[in-house]
């Protein structure tokens, strides 16, 4: 009998968690306060670019992270962070928006990790990854070739004419 009165407290906790997600989970089980998601934007040279719902106090390198990665054309030296704020002043009812660009360069804190804190993202941040030079590199060389090809087969041709 007192083998029951056990199994129904567990058997209900167990039903909880199979009704819950995997995200409220950690919030149930893990923490105190409970975890707070906000909606943050990530573009350019990013393997999966897009919206993503993360944690408060989640920063820069873990959303890229959390995208996939940079892509072989990522440039980590001027990743900027697009924030907008809206201000309402105390005697102006009108709400103002402010855009603030914020520029890091990650190549040198992955470089030299104890040099300064990464910024913490803000609700509807939007961070942008811009493209290296070797990606311009890459599309002047491909140019290259294909005038390359074009110029062989040309010089073929009249040298098969000539005969």
């Amino acid at each position: 009998m007192k083998r029951c009165l056990f199994t129904i407290p567990i058997l209900v906790f167990l039903a909880f968690l199979s009704a819950v997600p995997a995200q409220a989970q950690e919030k149930y089980l893990f923490d105190d306060k409970p975890l707070l998601q906000m909606t943050v934007y990530i573009m350019g040279e990013i393997n999966r670019p897009g919206e993503y719902m993360v944690k408060d106090q989640t920063n820069v390198l873990e959303l890229i992270a959390k995208a996939g990665g940079g892509t072989q054309y990522a440039n980590l030296k001027k990743v900027k962070i697009n924030r907008f704020t809206r201000l309402a002043g105390k005697d102006d009812p009108v709400i103002k928006n402010e855009k603030k660009i914020i520029v890091l360069d990650l190549a040198d804190f992955l470089k030299n990790v104890n040099n300064r804190d990464i910024p913490v993202l803000e609700p509807n941040d939007v961070v942008y990854i811009p493209r290296n030079t070797m990606r311009g590199w890459k599309n002047v060389a491909s140019i290259l070739r294909d005038v390359s090809v074009v110029a062989s087969a040309y010089f073929l041709y009249l040298r098969a004419t000539q005969d």
